[in-house]
């Protein structure tokens, strides 16, 4: 899973929204920058990865009850 930061400069979501689409990874957007960057102890960050499937399903979970919806492409939850 990718999250996107909400403030990403159009070009790179464009590009990370194409790539994950391609290799079939879900993706959201989830905050700017900077409230990204804080919850991994670092300064703003234009996107994170989930790599555990477990932990980007609850991810997605989350985000869909509080109303985001998935970039477009695969679903957050998988069929693999």
């Amino acid at each position: 899973m990718i999250l996107l930061a909400t403030d990403s400069s159009p070009r790179d979501r464009e590009r990370l929204i194409r790539v994950a689409e391609e290799e079939g990874v879900p993706s959201f957007s989830a905050g700017t920058g900077q409230e990204m960057g804080a919850v991994v102890g670092r300064g703003a960050v234009s996107v994170l990865g989930i790599r555990d499937r477990n932990l980007a399903a609850g991810i997605a979970q989350r985000l869909e009850k509080s109303g985001q919806k998935p970039l477009p492409g695969p679903s957050p939850m998988g069929g693999d």
